[in-house]
């Protein structure tokens, strides 16, 4: 496992760098940005706590691509919505970890039902909001991405694997933003931001399979022990 993650750490931050290089990132915010998405995914696969405070450093880099592109939806919610919940994942996590590593939650129909209708909502709402800022770009999507990613962060903070779900639909629909972003010309960051959707499109994949057999796992062992 050792030689894996030091494999992982050393590909990604060339392809990470390598990008932004290539493709003349903005002082290369999005290239940090994508490094830290990288090695916060790769904690939080394994069921380590400490990779959210990785996700801090990584939301405040991301919160400048986001200020350079004025999306204030995104702002907004890293700010003030995502670093809490990290805050409350770190504290979750630490709380029922079993030898370093979290005990996963299974969620119920009640739960999958109440997200979905959650999402809903408050993606109609905030875009509506977003709609008064004169300067904001694609309210609609900047709303729907915030609120699938607030989700997915909650969810795995509550040590739900349900959340990676969320975030692959979240890959998706940030794939798509980034996409109109660059057809119209709102962000200099828009093509590093297509890569690194499609990376964590295949990080989130990858990451809902490492806790299914962490589930398992966990769920084989409480068998037994409870004969």
């Amino acid at each position: 496992m050792k030689k894996f993650n030091l494999v992982y750490l050393i590909t990604t931050f060339i392809v990470s760098f390598g990008l932004g290089i290539i493709f003349k990132d903005h002082y290369l915010l999005g290239s940090i940005t994508l490094y830290l998405g990288f090695v916060e995914i790769l904690l939080m696969s394994q069921g380590k706590w400490y990779e959210k405070f990785v996700g801090i450093f990584e939301t405040l880099f991301s919160t400048t691509v986001f200020i350079l592109s004025s999306m204030y939806g995104s702002i907004f919610f890293t700010l003030f919505i995502y670093l809490p919940i990290a805050i409350f994942s770190i504290i979750n996590w630490k709380k029922n970890e079993k030898e370093s590593i979290v005990q996963l939650n299974k969620m119920d129909l009640k739960t999958s039902i109440i997200t979905v209708f959650l999402v809903v909502i408050g993606t109609l709402i905030v875009s509506s909001l977003l709609t008064l800022i004169p300067t904001q770009k694609l309210a609609f999507w900047d709303s729907l991405n915030n609120i699938l990613n607030i989700s997915g962060i909650l969810l795995i903070g509550l040590r739900y694997k349900e959340g990676w779900i969320v975030w692959i639909i979240n890959s998706v629909t940030e794939l798509t933003t980034w996409i109109l972003a660059l057809q119209n010309g709102y962000s200099n960051n828009a093509i590093l931001m297509i890569f690194t959707c499609i990376f964590y499109l295949g990080l989130n994949t990858w990451g809902l399979k490492s806790f299914i057999n962490l589930r398992k796992k966990q769920e084989n062992t409480n068998k037994n022990l409870s004969f």
